[in-house]
């Protein structure tokens, strides 16, 4: 996941890194990621989750949910807790970075978190709030706008219960 200075570089650039690089997400302390525990998304269960530290300063908490509306719909939730709020948008400039086909869309300031991007019809968001930076992307055969989905892990993340 750590991007080489040359990538970095261009990410910078393409993304307009410098307009969204600094900030704290009005958060006084630093936001505490629990493991999931299948609770945190009406209408969806849990199948599989996961917590490792992919390299220092980072904590991973990674979920796989089967949507209850029996339509083979498998999504990919990934809370990145970091240090700080700058370290977590250095990972979602990263995260940008990760992604294979179009390049992402940043969405208007008061959509999602403190910063927040997409791609295509939100078949994958991206966002920081405060220092945690989150990825929910498909992974089924169908696939749909995780608009919904987003909102309610960011409204978790603003209550300061984030995954708990």
């Amino acid at each position: 996941m750590q991007s080489d200075p040359g990538l970095l570089a261009i990410l910078r650039e393409r993304y307009r890194f410098a307009e969204w690089s600094e900030g704290t997400g009005g958060a006084k302390d630093p936001l505490r990621v629990t493991p999931l525990r299948g609770t945190e998304l009406p209408g969806w269960r849990l199948e599989r989750g996961s917590t490792s530290t992919p390299r220092p300063g980072v904590s991973l908490v990674r979920g796989m949910w089967l949507s209850l509306a029996g339509n083979d719909r498998l999504m990919d939730l990934e809370l990145f807790e970091c240090d700080s709020a700058s370290a977590a948008r250095l990972l979602l400039l990263e995260l940008l970075g990760d992604m294979q086909g179009p390049p992402a869309n940043r969405l208007p300031p008061d959509a999602l978190g403190d910063v927040a991007f997409n791609v295509g019809a939100d078949l994958t968001i991206m966002f920081v709030r405060a220092n945690v930076a989150v990825r929910l992307r498909n992974a089924g055969r169908n696939t749909t706008g995780l608009t919904a989905e987003a909102g309610a892990i960011d409204a978790l993340l603003s209550a300061g219960d984030a995954a708990r």
